[in-house]
């Protein structure tokens, strides 16, 4: 799957922020394990880390993309940005995808 979007030559309803967020997804192949031939493991792993923060774009074990808020969920699904507060269990979209390290 490939596709090159020229994102300041397109004239979109969505806004370049999702567009953006679609390139970033297919330029780096993070949708191929949705196909009928992607990694099992890994799709079951993403659909149930869909089921405990994005239930709602789930059906019959496929994520379902309906509405442009959808795309949100998909590219935090993807990205795995949502996470549970350790101490609160507040459940939060992070804001920044950097790596933590602990020796700092």
């Amino acid at each position: 799957m490939h596709l090159d979007l020229d994102l300041d030559k397109i004239q979109p309803t969505l806004p370049k922020t999702k567009l953006a967020r679609i390139d970033f997804l297919l330029q780096n192949e993070n949708l191929e394990i949705f196909k009928k031939n992607g990694d099992p493991t890994k799709r079951n792993a993403y659909l149930k880390y869909a089921q405990k923060y994005r239930p709602q774009i789930l059906k019959d074990n496929k994520l379902l993309i309906c509405k442009v808020a959808d795309l949100d969920s998909l590219y935090h699904i993807v990205c795995e940005a949502y996470y549970t507060t350790e101490i609160g269990g507040e459940q939060r979209v992070a804001a920044v995808f950097e790596k933590n390290s602990t020796k700092d």
